[in-house]
């Protein structure tokens, strides 16, 4: 049979066979190589990552991915503390994010949301920073916590100069809703 990725509920990464007993129904990313070259590459933190990335991407597009299971793919990912793997883990914050406002439950990632902006910061990664700040800009949004909103612009300015045009343009909107409600109309 073939040999696919799979995420169990504690975002670990799973090889498996597809097709196999009691996998029938679990979603898995089909590898388009073989299992012994799959585990050689997956050494690295990087390769890992974009694995991890990989996985999460397909299980949102067929809908089963879960805030829980995203949530600890990014507290994997977050945890290998490599500078190459900054694009990898901007992404999936935004996925994280995405997960969450799909399930209805934005709220619940406010803290994780909290822990990735604080670790950016230190780190100075600017593309991971600007999708964790929009990403809390987002659940206040949802959940109407505009005096949140309006702390978290004030107190944690967002890196315009850095940030690439789709973030700056996220920004831009979340902080044009902000003025709204407050009926600032600069």
């Amino acid at each position: 049979g073939e040999i696919g990725i799979l995420l169990d509920q504690t975002g670990k990464l799973v090889i498996s066979r597809i097709g196999g007993r009691g996998l029938n129904h679990t979603p898995a990313l089909p590898l388009l190589l073989n299992e012994a070259l799959f585990r050689q590459y997956m050494k690295q933190p990087t390769e890992q990552a974009f694995a991890y990335l990989l996985a999460v991407k397909y299980l949102q597009d067929n809908q089963q991915l879960t805030v829980q299971v995203s949530r600890a793919v990014l507290q994997r990912v977050l945890s290998m503390n490599a500078r190459e793997l900054d694009p990898l883990l901007a992404r999936l914050v935004q996925a994280h994010v995405k997960t969450a406002a799909r399930h209805h439950t934005p709220a619940d990632i406010h803290t994780d949301l909290m822990q990735v902006l604080r670790a950016s910061k230190l780190r100075h990664d600017r593309d991971t920073e600007t999708a964790a700040h929009n990403g809390l800009a987002r659940v206040y949004l949802l959940t109407g916590q505009w005096e949140m909103m309006d702390r978290l612009f004030a107190n944690s300015p967002f890196p315009l100069e850095s940030s690439s045009h789709n973030q700056a343009a996220r920004h831009h909107y979340y902080a044009a809703r902000l003025h709204a409600v407050k009926l600032q109309y600069d």
